[in-house]
């Protein structure tokens, strides 16, 4: 570390080479003089001068470290062509201005973890977060163009082409192309609803003198792969003139500097034109310089070159190098698009197992904060984004979980979606009655039975999916069986169950857990759909003696009609059905069936005898006919129920019920017993959740 004194003795020697460099507010009268502003450069002299400028930069290592630079300062400011040359104050990187007004870039462009010269570390506060919070409203871009562009030569990994494999990767169809950062092709940036940038930055206030006056300017540029040439020189010299363009030192094929062209922001103000909601990731040193309003308003401009201004802009505090830079864009996207990639090489992102749905940016810069991914901290670098977007940024929609209402077949997917209608399908078959699609809840109703009534759940809006959420279902059938004192009822009662019973995440890289559901019992549940029914057959006679003297009193009790089918409950209705109500456990491992009842029609008649036989008196006899018959499971004891338990590969395992109670039903005040027995086989469910496309539960053997 330097000590205090030498910074002291630096910024003073420094401060004497502006001074020698003319930038005195009156400046000699004679433009012909050397380092006079205004006095024109030619283009055989400049190209000279750069590249004596490029091979001092190479003799000097690169001018990495901080008494390289003071050595190069102290050489450039021999040069006649350049009115002044220092260090840039936000960055430590080294700028010079021909007399002519056009500006010098060399910047620091590290390729491993050593720290350019005068890097700052992370101020307090600085988490990494969004740079401007509002109220929020989810949205995507309003266009599925995205673009990629790679300004790096050589000596660093192309990044877009990693980028690229993660779009491909994705359920989401964008149509990404990836293109070199030429001139030429940033002349031509419209209509992109993700622009990604990769390349070198240079960042920093310069002091220049134009028309006798001394202004401050602030120059943000990006490294354009068009190297300095003669021809090129003619080409952008009205580009050049107007500082739509400057000149940057800095690697490129080899660790050998090059001299390249850089835009500026007269650049983009040009000829940069973005999709509603678009994401700008700016993948370049000082990209998102923080203490600076005019680093402030540069990002502005770039914002603002999206339809109604509504853009989010990424990118780096200070000068980051490749490992981090591209780790960090690899990671977003990624999760922006839960892609589930896992990168290449020494940058390769982890792979959350299980497998991720899309997240919004908010949560994945918290995530890339915890793990330390948005930070160089030899040098300070913090990955910072700033939106107009007035909620979470989101390159897919993505469904956090699904609720059924298995009566009215109403189907609730909560998640992220933005506000532009898209359309949602159920195994492929797409539901055409959405009854409401706002950014966080979409309800529509689906077919109970057959296509489209259960399997994987797609929202996508313009082509651009959600993960696939599985809504699950399962056939029951419960073989049951009653006993009321010698009347025997039996049959099969047929339910139908579905659910989103995958494991989910509220906020990447969390444990998934399985979705809340309200319990309601134990005196209410949840209604099975119409389709459930229930058969019957009825046999058996129910017969009681009793003496009450002088008489002896006979009971007999004989079901007419034999068998038949009852459907499910209609609300509203007065005929006899089948009812039954469930609750899912906390857990989502058990069905609790806290009420079930085969209410059996009118037309099955139960006929009552009744006779007396008294010693001093006629026989008395007595017929009557009931319509009241059916099976219930006892619920005098609300805890005591039907529990069908779900194992870890999803299956219902077999099992039974039963209970016997006492039950009074004859006129002697006799006390007989209602015996109730429910069995059930094996359920194997049809779109059970798989590890390959969302989270799920660890498989079972198939018996289990």
């Amino acid at each position: 570390m330097k000590s205090l004194s030498f910074t002291i003795l630096l910024l003073c020697f420094l401060g004497l080479l502006l001074w020698r460099c003319g930038l005195d507010e009156n400046p000699p009268a004679n433009p012909n003089n050397p380092n006079v502003p205004g006095t024109p450069v030619p283009d055989e002299t400049r190209l000279a001068i750069l590249e004596e400028c490029r091979a001092k930069a190479e003799e000097l290592n690169n001018i990495k470290k901080l008494e390289e630079k003071v050595q190069f300062v102290t050489w450039i400011t021999q040069k006649s062509v350049f009115q002044s040359a220092g260090l840039i104050p936000e960055s430590n990187a080294v700028y010079a201005v021909f007399t002519d007004g056009r500006i010098v870039l060399f910047v620091d462009t590290p390729k491993t973890d050593d720290p350019p010269v005068g890097g700052r570390k992370r101020e307090e506060g600085d988490d990494g977060s969004r740079q401007n919070n509002t109220s929020r409203t989810k949205e995507l871009p309003k266009s599925n163009k995205v673009s990629l562009y790679n300004g790096m030569g050589g000596y660093f990994a192309d990044n877009t082409v990693a980028i690229e494999k993660i779009f491909t990767a994705s359920e989401s169809e964008y149509n990404v192309v990836r293109k070199t950062a030429s001139i030429a092709n940033l002349k031509n940036v419209s209509g992109d609803g993700v622009f990604y940038l990769y390349t070198h930055g240079g960042t920093g206030s310069i002091p220049i003198l134009e028309n006798g006056a001394l202004n401050i300017l602030y120059v943000i540029s990006f490294w354009t792969t068009d190297q300095v040439s003669a021809e090129n020189e003619r080409t952008y010299r009205t580009y050049l003139d107007e500082k739509k363009l400057a000149y940057m030192v800095a690697t490129f094929d080899s660790e050998r500097p090059d001299i390249h062209y850089a835009i500026t922001d007269e650049f983009i103000k040009v000829h940069w034109s973005f999709a509603e909601n678009a994401v700008l990731y700016m993948d370049a040193c000082e990209s998102f310089y923080l203490n600076s309003a005019k680093a402030q308003a540069f990002r502005n401009l770039i914002m603002d070159k999206a339809t109604n201004k509504k853009s989010t802009y990424i990118g780096w505090s200070q000068v980051t190098n490749e490992f981090h830079a591209t780790r960090a864009s690899q990671f977003v996207f990624d999760r922006l698009l839960g892609a589930n990639t896992t990168g290449s090489g020494s940058t390769s992102i982890p792979k959350e197992d299980p497998i991720q749905r899309p997240f919004d940016l908010d949560k994945i810069f918290s995530d890339l904060h915890d793990r330390g991914f948005d930070y160089w901290d030899a040098n300070g670098a913090t990955l910072k984004y700033e939106s107009r977007v007035v909620d979470d940024i989101l390159l897919a929609p993505t469904i956090e979980k699904m609720e059924i209402d298995e009566y009215t077949s109403l189907l609730q997917i909560h998640g992220s979606f933005g506000s532009e209608r898209g359309k949602v399908t159920v195994d492929d078959k797409e539901i055409t009655n959405i009854s409401e699609w706002s950014p966080v809840l979409i309800m529509c109703t689906i077919p109970e039975t057959g296509t489209g009534s259960a399997g994987d759940v797609i929202v996508s809006v313009r082509d651009l999916k959600s993960n696939p959420v599985p809504l699950t279902i399962w056939d029951i059938k419960l073989n049951y069986a009653s006993d009321d004192n010698g009347v025997r009822i039996e049959g099969v009662i047929n339910l139908k169950i579905r659910s989103d019973v995958h494991p989910g995440r509220t906020k990447p890289g969390e444990d998934p857990s399985v979705p809340e559901f309200v319990d309601y019992g134990p005196n209410s549940g949840y209604l099975f759909g119409n389709s459930s029914t229930a058969t019957y057959n009825i046999g058996g006679q129910k017969y009681a003696r009793c003496n009450v003297p002088p008489c002896v009193s006979y009971f007999e009790e004989t079901p007419l009609v034999k068998s038949g089918t009852v459907p499910y409950l209609k609300l509203g209705a007065s005929q006899p059905a089948l009812t039954s109500l469930y609750n899912w456990t906390p857990d989502r491992k058990t069905i609790r069936i806290d009420f079930l009842n085969v209410n059996l029609p009118k037309v099955t008649t139960t006929t009552y005898l009744t006779r007396y036989d008294c010693p001093d008196a006629d026989d008395e006899t007595k017929n009557q006919v009931s319509t009241t018959m059916n099976f219930s499971i006892p619920t005098d004891e609300i805890s005591d129920n039907i529990k069908l338990e779900i194992a870890d590969n999803y299956n219902i395992r077999s099992g039974s019920y039963s209970k016997n109670t006492s039950r009074p039903w004859n006129p002697c005040d006799g006390t007989g017993t209602y015996k109730v027995l429910v069995t059930w086989d094996l359920v194997r469910p049809h779109f059970a959740p798989t590890t390959d496309k969302t989270p799920a539960r660890i498989g079972m053997p198939d018996g289990e």
